[in-house]
């Protein structure tokens, strides 16, 4: 039973994450920066606990968002990478490139690491057999 209970348990701070990481783009979207960090850093470290690497990785990556409102160039770079570090292969990383990190690059004027985010992204949209009928990476 115990193991029962903890599963339960683990998949309920999973949807927790998921939904805070809402929150905190809906935040976000309110121009309530400091509410969007507090949801997305709660996200983050459930997504991290429940080992659930997407979670991690687009919470990360809509941190990244949030410190490129700021033109906290260091912060959005530091979240776009860890996120990063914990993308799925495939769409998600190809998005999180394109929404997390590229931003970044382009307004810090790093034009040859911008080029390389595009043409990664790019191959991985001209391979990706995921979710049928995306056209994008965002």
């Amino acid at each position: 039973m115990a193991g029962a209970d903890r599963t339960v348990t683990e998949g309920l701070r999973r949807q927790v994450g998921w939904l805070s990481a809402l929150l905190g783009n809906l935040a976000y979207h309110l121009d309530d920066r400091a509410g969007a960090r507090t949801h997305l850093t709660l996200a983050g470290a459930l997504g991290e606990s429940t080992r659930e690497p997407a979670l991690t990785a687009w919470s990360s990556g809509a941190l990244a968002v949030v410190a490129t409102a700021r033109r906290d160039w260091v912060h959005a770079r530091e979240h776009a990478r860890y996120g990063l570090q914990h993308a799925p292969e495939g769409l998600r990383r190809a998005q999180l490139l394109g929404w997390a990190l590229l931003p970044t690059l382009a307004a810090t004027q790093q034009a040859p690491e911008a080029d390389e985010v595009v043409s990664e992204s790019d191959e991985i949209m001209r391979s990706a057999i995921e979710l049928p009928g995306r056209f994008g990476y965002d």
